[in-house]
Order: structure tokens, then C-alpha cells, then sequence
């Protein structure tokens, strides 16, 4: 079964941080991906960004959108 679209909780606290979100999105292989529940924290909204990086990064094998 694929997966079309991706929410992923990565701020980090009781969610994800963003090389566990980058990681779990490369074993789900979704075409598009969106991280949720970054910007709860304030100062934290670079977080997305982030998560954007390490996601392109481990993913040089498949093609995934991620959508901020």
C-alpha cells in the first residue's frame, strides 16, 4: 500500500524531533509530507525548515514533497 500524504509531529517535544520525523517519513515513502505541531513552541518555527533538510537529505533515493 502507498501512502499519498504524510502528517508528522516533529516539534520535538512528545512528538518527534526532526531526524526521527525524517527518518520515519524515508520508511513510509509518501509522496508528499507534512510536518505538524513544529510551531507550538515558540522561537521554534525553524523546525519545518529543518525537518525539510534532513528529509531531502535521507531521501536521495525517492521523491518526496514536503509541504510547509
Amino acid at each position: 500500500m502507498q501512502c499519498d500524504i504524510l502528517l508528522v509531529p516533529c516539534g520535538g517535544k512528545y512528538t518527534f524531533d526532526v531526524k526521527e520525523a525524517a527518518e520515519f517519513t524515508q520508511k513510509i515513502k509518501p509522496k508528499k509530507v507534512i510536518p505538524t505541531h513544529y510551531t507550538d513552541v515558540i522561537g521554534e518555527s525553524e523546525v519545518g525548515d529543518r525537518f525539510k533538510r534532513a528529509t531531502m537529505e535521507l531521501s536521495q533515493d525517492i521523491e518526496i514533497e514536503v509541504m510547509l
